[in-house]
């Protein structure tokens, strides 16, 4: 399994069309036990993402301030991610990790959902800042240590995989109410939702911190 922060082993809607896009590809993602060579290092990057409350902290918060601004303005963030994750994991490759990736991951989840909830509307540079920042750490938290050159690439493809899906989830399904819901009370309590996210980061980053 992966630990963050250091190495381990190996009419329809915008919105409705993405949270479609993932629940098509999810299921034949995530067949476990496949004759397929490496389909086993695959679901263990696939699920990796998951895996720790800082990654999940993370994804949810990016995926709130994402689905607030669906669907045109959260197009170029995304791609900030969707790049961040992979420069992240080629940096783990070819150097030693940093410390403290968990805590970094808890303290921008903390960010990101303070400016959804503050600041939905915010600038696209800062909404793409925080996506690439998120995107890189977690790439960074999902390196394998190593092993056979197959069984990385494969493993790094299901992480990879696995971490853009869970933000398409997140991203698509709030885009997907609001078009959907269009009362004003929704904005509203998915703002408080990304309150409540920022204060657990910011609770998780100081237990951390000082090692409880």
């Amino acid at each position: 399994m992966f630990c963050s922060g250091r190495r381990a082993p190996h009419g329809t809607s915008a919105g409705a069309v993405a949270l479609a896009l993932a629940l098509a590809v999810a299921p034949g993602a995530t067949q476990a036990h496949s004759p397929i060579s490496g389909a086993d290092g695959f679901l263990t990057g696939l699920l990796h993402p998951l895996s720790t409350p800082d990654q999940v902290l993370a994804l949810l918060a990016l995926g709130v301030l994402l689905g607030l601004r669906f669907s045109a303005r959260a197009v170029l963030p995304w791609l900030g991610f969707v790049a961040g994750v992979p420069v992240g994991m080629g940096m783990g490759q070819v150097g030693p990790l940093p410390p403290g990736i968990d805590t970094a991951l808890l303290l921008m989840a903390a960010g990101t959902a303070s400016l959804a909830a503050l600041w939905p509307t915010g600038t696209t540079a800062l909404a793409l800042a925080m996506a690439g920042a998120i995107g890189l750490a977690i790439g960074l938290a999902s390196t394998p240590g190593p092993g056979p050159l197959q069984a990385t690439l494969v493993m790094l493809a299901g992480s990879m995989l696995g971490a853009n899906l869970c933000l398409l989830y997140a991203t698509g399904g709030i885009g997907w109410l609001r078009e959907t819901i269009t009362h004003p009370a929704l904005a509203i309590g998915l703002r408080v939702l990304a309150a409540w996210i920022a204060a657990i980061s910011v609770l998780m980053a100081a237990l951390t911190m000082t090692g409880r």
